[in-house]
């Protein structure tokens, strides 16, 4: 698939200058465009978003998710992925349990159940398709959670709570921490991604501690002779930035305070004396890109501007002005609300400078919640009344889901919260973890925030993290690699072959396949050489099934062989190093609280709609010897491993032991069967499944009947 666009651009500039925008057709630019439309549609980029009820859990809960799984940089739920994947990993870096779910028009949902035998801690849903193993484990999506249990002698906060939150005045734990040397840093991001002589430039920067979190911090920025150049301080999570102008022959260094009163020295990067600057300003319609050059004969000439959103190209221009400095205004509105970014070229095609921007646009679906009465009773039926809308005003169709929470309960703060715009907007396209994403988002959902400090803190983060997008080096090499991982369809496939005692294939054979937990029930008929495949079986997370096999005469007397199903290995776990959210910690405590008064409430009035959390009992007693009924060979029943145990009081009163099985043991009935040595059972017991009949195993004295 081929792009051709042709660009009008409105230019700005102090200088009156003369710009050529030229076709993007035939030249490195045209190109470039070129191969990232081929390389987008080879690759399109899948991203999930998962929307759990709570922002933690206590032990017995369930996790409820719904699933969004989204293709391409609007993303539209993927018609590539039928089935995708979640895991419930412990802070140990370890598997707990893995659903595989079916994707049906981009959607789908789940749940944990969190065992009364789960440990409380640090805990993580992992979510991807197989079609995303491709891109790395680094775009999975991840959401990070506490677990705790309110029966705990010692709480999950002990020892990690503020002092304003801290419920003893016990000293915390002392932990040793060998060969580890933890210490505040800061780190200076030039825009664009250098420094140049004689051009005034803009500087990042972040203050992490030694949990990496951000913090506050203060600093002066001295030249090579100690003179002071201008002072700053962080805004926002440790973020913030300055802006002066390098000289000629002198080295920048700057002095930092942090907020536990520790200091550092940090050398700024060098500036160069030749080279570009790429800057983005924002107003309210539009983003003037500034392009800066320094040095001899680095005029503007033979450079590029493409400016991408995702994989999609928005704007692509060839620069010929012959001057050093040229500024253009790009309509915010052809952007989609979410990163773009902006990539300098050389006449080479080469990548010279980057910048990645936050646009916001009016452009989301406006989705509001009206309750149908201004009033409810308790336990009366709550009907809500939900409108959605496009940004013109007009009624649109929406896939939904909606958590409903008790706040006095379930306590939590809104910025800390992972959402489906700052997930699949932010987030997902940036390198480690972003504190506070929500936050960037106050504006647009109507809460309390000024939108110009908003802005300027969601471009400090631009400015300091890392963009995970492509790289143009993979976009422009010459031979596409074929994907390791290919997308699956909804449901699996069950094949294999049906064989007399012989070994000889049964053609137009009947066979049938049942789930053990019921809702899955398909039969079909043999090939002539004995094959059969059971295609786009729906799955719902673990699924155990049953396959028999008749000949076409119903006769039982064959062999299914079932074909080796092959599974790909599963994603390798990385150790995630994540700013934690510091108010979860001390807000379950109140949750922990509330689900144990609510489990002393239900055992007291016998309720039975939630698992009882029971206290632990300690018997100390000599076990006493268990009647021997029988004895035993073969085919043995450990103790206390049966399904069920019926014993008969009367034995001698049955006509027959059918007689006084039938109806005792669910699903049990008794047919007649002729064994393969022609011994006749007039009454031999069979137990129906989901309306298919079956032998059942019969073990008399330890020895198999048959």
């Amino acid at each position: 698939m081929n792009i051709k666009r042709r660009l009008l651009v409105f230019l700005l500039s102090a200088l009156t200058i003369a710009m050529a925008f030229v076709p993007v057709d035939d030249n490195p630019i045209g190109k470039i465009v070129s191969s990232l439309a081929r390389w987008s549609e080879a690759n399109p980029q899948e991203k999930i978003y998962l929307h759990t009820d709570k922002p933690y859990y206590a032990v017995g809960d369930t996790i409820w998710f719904k699933a969004y799984v989204t293709v391409g940089a609007r993303h539209k739920p993927t018609t590539l992925s039928g089935a995708m994947y979640v895991d419930l990993i412990n802070e140990k870096d370890s598997v707990t349990e893995t659903l595989k779910l079916a994707v049906r028009q981009g959607v789908s949902a789940g749940d944990f159940i969190l065992g009364d035998l789960l440990k409380e801690g640090n805990y993580r849903l992992r979510a991807y398709t197989q079609w995303m193993r491709n891109a790395g484990e680094s775009r999975f999506y991840e959401h990070p959670f506490l677990v705790g249990n309110g029966y705990q002698e010692e709480p999950l906060t002990k020892g990690k709570s503020s002092p304003k939150t801290a419920k003893t005045n016990a000293p915390a734990p002392v932990v040793e921490l060998k060969n580890l040397v933890l210490e505040n840093d800061i780190q200076f991001f030039p825009e664009g991604g250098m420094l140049l002589n004689q051009v005034s430039s803009k500087v990042a920067f972040k203050a992490v501690g030694s949990n990496g979190s951000g913090i506050d911090m203060k600093g002066v920025l001295l030249d090579d002779q100690n003179r002071l150049v201008l002072e700053f301080a962080s805004e926002h999570l440790g973020m913030g930035s300055l802006n002066f102008m390098p000289q000629l022959g002198r080295g920048y260094v700057a002095k930092i305070t942090f907020a536990d009163g520790s200091e550092k020295r940090l050398e700024l990067p060098k500036a160069r004396e030749s080279g570009h600057v790429l800057s983005i300003t924002e107003n309210k319609d539009s983003l003037i890109v500034r392009i800066d050059a320094a040095g001899q004969g680095m005029e503007q000439t033979g450079l590029g501007l493409i400016a991408t959103s995702g994989t999609e190209t928005i704007y692509a221009a060839e620069i010929a002005s012959g001057r050093k400095s040229i500024s253009l205004s790009l309509p915010k509105n052809k952007f989609p609300t979410g990163i773009a970014r902006f990539s300098l070229f050389g006449g080479n095609g080469e990548p010279l400078n980057e910048r990645i921007v936050f646009v916001k646009n009016k452009d989301r679906m406006e989705v509001k919640i009206n309750p149908v009465n201004e009033e409810f009773k308790t336990k009366e039926r709550v009907v809500l009344e939900l409108v959605s809308n496009d940004q013109q005003g007009k009624a649109v169709a929406g896939n939904f889901s909606v958590a409903v929470l008790d706040l006095n309960k379930v306590t939590f703060d809104a910025d800390w919260e992972s959402t489906i715009f700052s997930n699949l907007l932010l987030s997902s396209d940036l390198k480690g973890a972003v504190e506070k994403p929500n936050y960037y988002f106050r504006d647009m959902e109507g809460r309390e925030g000024d939108a110009a400090d908003i802005n300027r803190h969601l471009d400090n983060l631009m400015l300091t993290q890392g963009y995970s997008g492509f790289s143009w080096k993979e976009v422009t090499r010459v031979q596409e690699p074929t994907p390791t991982y290919q997308p699956e369809k909804e449901g699996m496939n069950v094949s294999g072959k049906l064989l007399t005692l012989g070994g000889k294939p049964v053609a137009n054979g009947r066979v049938a396949i049942f789930s053990t937990n019921g809702g899955i029930m398909y039969e079909i008929r043999t090939e002539a050489d004995g094959r059969f495949k059971f295609q786009g079986i729906r799955i719902s997370g673990t699924l155990e099934f049953i396959v028999e096999g008749r000949t076409a005469q119903n006769g039982k007397n064959v062999e299914v062989i079932m074909d080796e199903v092959v599974t790909l290995p599963a994603p390798v776990i990385t150790r995630k190093s994540r700013p934690g959210n510091p108010y979860l910690s001390a807000n379950i405590q109140t949750y922990l609280e509330n689900a144990k008064k609510q489990d002393q409430l239900l055992a007291r009035s016998g309720g039975l709609g939630r698992a009882q959390r029971l206290k632990e009992v300690q018997i100390n007693a000599k076990r006493s010897a268990a009647e021997k009924l029988t004895t035993q060979s073969t085919y043995t029943i450990p103790e206390g491993h049966s399904d069920q145990t019926l014993v008969l009081d009367k034995p001698e009163l049955c006509g027959s032991l059918a007689l006084c099985l039938l109806g005792r043991v669910p699903n049990l009935t008794f047919l007649p069967y002729k064994t393969p040595d022609s011994f006749f059972h007039p009454l031999y017991p069979y137990l129906r499944t989901s309306g298919v009949v079956s032998k059942s195993l019969v073990i008399l004295d330890g020895r198999k009947l048959d």
